[in-house]
């Protein structure tokens, strides 16, 4: 069977997509990508071993290094400027994925495609096309309940007054951002004669057949309403080669029994330097060592500057990072929170930006560490934050999510994949 994929063109979707890729070959599956330049070097730099077709758009309007200027341009931004211009590129990315990408896909002629929730243009290219389609939730599933607080909130309502003003709040943020941003997906389904969507809806992809995530179940808020056809598998990683001479290195600078602490801020937040300097200083106050992940970011006079304690490393895998060290330090990336979880290790999260407020609001709600708002988060408050985590852990909460994300998810989530759509073909014939 054709499978093709549409995906963000951003590590954290396609890392977790690529291993499900991997594990839909094992089923003799042929796969394939949509993506962009961007995209396409990320998986040829770091899963150049997979034999997947990539099929890149948009060599005009997203040149390689689109993303980095993007990061660049909104560093000066408000938060609310830097949301609004987020979420334009979005949607000029499902645009390039309406404009160029349906006929690339039609060339390719898939049996299946599946797309990431968070890119409704890819349902609407496989719905003009009459191509069935699932949805994969590569990032936290984002489905609504009146319980759940809005994704840039960082806790859960306790009192029926306060789920009030939060379900408020969602809609003040649907008009404000979210439905200015959808005129031209909803263009294109009328364009291709396509029933219109619910606008409450719009914003993601929604399969009526089967939707999977790698995030478990257990790792949610309380839920009023439950999701239909959502199957949560554990997290979507590949086996990886030994860690590498860098990364080895700062796992063997330990210096006696201070403690070491992994920081990331993910893949698109390498340019808060000020984060990462504050970061360096509330490890250096709480007495331990830091594996930082720069992404690249720093150059050798920077390196050369940083204090005794810092382990710097561009790249790291970090699943197996984590496992050697004391805690960990994000913005609340659900794979590095999935991987902190897996390996038993306490967090701390500064949610920055998209729904990294709701990943942090189940990790404040499971207990699985500690969560500082990024206005507050100054070397004495991570400092005090790592001391505490470091002396006291976690809540033993989290155990039974811990064994939840220690599942082999992609494989699952492959196997269900195939077998869907056997049955599917089945019911057809």
């Amino acid at each position: 069977m054709r499978i093709l994929l549409i995906l963000p063109p951003y590590p954290g979707h396609l890392d977790p997509a690529m291993a499900l890729a991997a594990a839909l070959q094992a089923h003799d599956h042929e796969l394939a990508l949509l993506t962009t330049a961007d995209g396409a070097a990320h998986v040829r730099r770091h899963h150049g071993d997979l034999d997947i077709t990539v099929l890149e758009i948009g060599a005009t309007s997203h040149p390689p290094g689109h993303i980095r200027q993007m990061q660049e341009a909104i560093a000066s931004l408000t938060n609310l400027a830097a949301v609004h211009a987020w979420l334009d590129d979005g949607e000029r990315h499902g645009d390039l994925i309406c404009r160029e990408g349906q006929s690339v896909v039609a060339r390719w002629d898939p049996d299946l495609v599946l797309v990431d929730q968070v890119e409704p243009a890819g349902q609407a290219v496989a719905e003009s096309l009459g191509v069935p389609f699932a949805v994969i939730c590569t990032a936290l599933p984002l489905h609504r309940d009146p319980w759940h607080p809005p994704i840039i909130v960082d806790h859960a309502a306790d009192s029926a007054l306060g789920r009030l003003g939060q379900r408020l709040l969602t809609r003040w943020l649907d008009w404000r951002f979210a439905r200015p941003h959808q005129h031209r997906i909803k263009a294109w389904r009328q364009h291709w004669g396509l029933e219109e969507r619910p606008a409450a809806e719009r914003a993601f992809a929604r399969s009526p057949w089967l939707e999977l995530a790698q995030t478990p179940a257990a790792f949610d808020l309380p839920r009023r309403m439950p999701v239909d056809r959502l199957i949560s598998t554990g997290p979507w990683r590949r086996s990886r080669p030994a860690t590498d001479s860098a990364t080895n290195a700062a796992l063997t600078a330990r210096r006696g029994s201070r403690g070491l602490v992994f920081a990331s801020l993910g893949s698109l937040q390498h340019h808060r330097q000020e984060l990462f300097t504050t970061l360096v200083e509330g490890c250096a106050l709480a007495g331990c060592d830091v594996i930082l992940a720069h992404g690249g970011r720093l150059d050798a006079a920077m390196l050369a500057g940083l204090p005794e304690h810092v382990r710097p490393v561009a790249w790291a895998d970090q699943a197996q990072v984590i496992c050697q060290v004391d805690a960990v330090i994000t913005h609340g990336g659900i794979n590095t929170v999935l991987d902190a979880i897996a390996a038993a290790k306490p967090l701390l999260v500064i949610p920055l930006c998209f729904e990294q407020p709701a990943v942090a609001a189940r990790v404040r709600h499971h207990e699985l560490g500690e969560v500082l708002r990024p206005a507050r988060a100054d070397a004495p408050a991570v400092g005090a934050a790592l001391s505490r985590l470091l002396t006291e852990g976690h809540g033993c909460a989290s155990r039974y999510i811990a064994d939840a994300c220690r599942c082999s998810g992609a494989a699952e989530a492959a196997a269900i994949i195939s077998r869907s759509v056997r049955d599917r073909m089945h019911d057809a014939a």
